[in-house]
Formats: C-alpha cells, structure tokens, sequence
C-alpha cells in the first residue's frame, strides 16, 4: 500500500530517502492513484533519472529531486502544468536542461550545490520569481535574465563569477540578490539604481576591496545591505 499525506490543499508523499519505497509509488500511479499529489519528496533515493511516471501528476506543485544524480530531464516535463516549486540540491547537473522553459507554472528553482558551469537563460521558464544556483561553476551567466519579468530573488553565491549579468539591471522586480564569494572584479553603478532591490550580499570578491558607491539618496541599512550570505 501507498500512503502519503493529506490535507485541505491536496496531498504528500515522501520517500524518506528510501529507495525502496519508490517502485511502489510508480506502481501506483501507473495504475491510476495518487493523482490528488501535491507535494513529492523524492530526495535521497539514488535516482539517475526522472521516473517518466512523475510526469502524469497533473496537480503535483513542489517537487524534490535532491541528493540524486540526475544530469538531465526528460523533454515532456512540461507536462508538469501545475509545479511551482523544483529542488535539484546536489544533483550533478552542468547546465540548465532547456525543457524546464516549458513548465509554465514554476517559481522556485535551486539547482544549489550542483556542477553547473554554464548558464542559459533561454532555458528557463518566464514565470519564475527565485532562482538558486548558489555554489556551482559558474563563471558567467549571458544576458536572458531580463526576460524573467517577475524575477524577485537571485542567489548565485559561491561561484567563480567575474562579472554580474550585463541585463540584470533590467531585472525590475529584483529585490534580493546574493552573490558573495564569487570573483566579482567590477560592479556595475546600475545595480545600485534597480528600483525594488533591497538587500545585496556582495563580500567576498575583489570588486568588494572598495565600498560600493550606493545610489543617491543613499538606502537606509535596514532596507540595503552588503552582506556575507
């Protein structure tokens, strides 16, 4: 038998990081059941691919995938009409999967602690307000980020980034960007003019030897700051 958890919103299941829980799950949805999942936690569970059964919850909205070894995801992912939230923690990924474009629901996105080294915003779905990417390879990210009109957060801390996305200022509903200990050698006065960024965690690069000059009227410190995150 196939349990999960449920509530007013929908329903649960976790594997527990058992592996062996997880063919009965697949079992089940082949047959049909577990079509009211909201949340899956398939964290932990040795997975190299994307179960093609996953595809078939239609109301499914946040979906953990980390601690897998997962590089790539299948085409029809877009299936996936209603996720909202995507986890890749430490997966081996090494760049974004161009059919994540075609989830035109997801908002939330990590792929923190992966083995990315390229970038392409083309890749991702317009809809998203967070993008993780903290520690992986990067060491620049091409211009696209303009095309994510409802972008709120950008964490891209603990990479090997030299410079900031040259579009990233057209970001206008940025609010938090983390980007320290990166290789940041020059940071760009548009960023400090971005209307709705409130918080800036920058330290831990050579741009960063010099304070910033902050935009004029100066941000109060309890709506900016530059900090070590």
């Amino acid at each position: 038998m196939v349990s999960g958890t449920a509530s007013a919103a929908g329903a649960a299941w976790t594997a527990g990081g058992r592996a062996d829980k997880v063919p009965a799950l697949l079992e089940s949805i082949r047959n049909g059941g577990q079509q009211n999942l909201t949340s899956l936690d398939l964290s932990g569970c040795s997975l190299s691919s994307l179960p093609e059964e996953v595809l078939l919850l239609k109301d499914l909205q946040t979906l953990n995938l980390g601690d897998n070894t997962l590089s790539s995801l299948p085409a029809g992912i877009g299936a996936l009409v209603s996720l909202r939230v995507l986890f890749f923690l430490r997966n081996s990924f090494s760049s974004l999967p161009p059919s994540l474009a075609s989830l035109p629901s997801l908002e939330t996105l990590s792929f923190k602690e992966n083995k990315l080294s390229s970038l392409e915003p083309s890749h991702l779905p317009r809809s998203l307000r967070a993008l993780i990417l903290t520690s992986n390879r990067l060491s620049s990210i091409p211009p696209g980020l303009s095309g994510l009109p409802n972008l709120l957060k950008l964490m891209v801390a603990q990479n090997r980034l030299e410079s900031l996305p040259a579009d990233l200022h057209e970001c206008k509903k940025l609010e938090l960007l983390r980007a320290a200990n990166n290789h940041l050698t020059h940071i760009p006065p548009s960023l400090w003019a971005m209307p709705a960024l409130a918080w800036v965690a920058l330290s831990g690069s050579p741009a960063m030897a010099q304070p910033p000059r902050l935009r004029d009227p100066p941000l109060k410190m309890d709506d900016f700051e530059v900090g070590a995150q």
